[in-house]
């Protein structure tokens, strides 16, 4: 969970949530309210549960999705550049991923252990 309150995350590690199973969601409080879907402030954002991260070169870098999360269809969003390693975190139910025209980098192990 991140708070959108005072939040001064500047940077996330490339495997900071690997192993992390049992989360289904990222999320972040706004007025006592959980959300999965917003900018975080100016270097993270999160879509559908999802966290994103920026690149100095203003593209989006998909970080980590929760290795609990229960969907079958990862979208991959536009304006996402690169994928970083393990930011699949072994999530067992995704069985289809969509990716964006402006994606060009997929980090190694990326999707490891997706073998549905």
């Amino acid at each position: 969970m991140f708070s959108k309150k005072d939040n001064n995350i500047k940077y996330v590690g490339s495997i900071a949530f690997l192993g992390c199973d049992s989360i289904e969601n990222f999320y972040f409080m706004d007025a006592d309210k959980k959300v999965t879907d917003g900018k975080i402030n100016d270097y993270a954002l999160l879509n559908d549960g999802s966290l994103y991260t920026s690149l100095k070169s203003g593209f989006l870098q998909l970080s980590q999705v929760p290795g609990g999360k229960k969907t079958e269809t990862l979208n991959v969003i536009e304006n996402t550049y690169r994928i970083d390693i393990y930011a699949g975190n072994s999530n067992k139910n995704i069985k289809k991923i969509i990716l964006p025209d402006t994606l060009k980098t997929i980090g190694n192990y990326a999707f490891y252990k997706y073998d549905k």
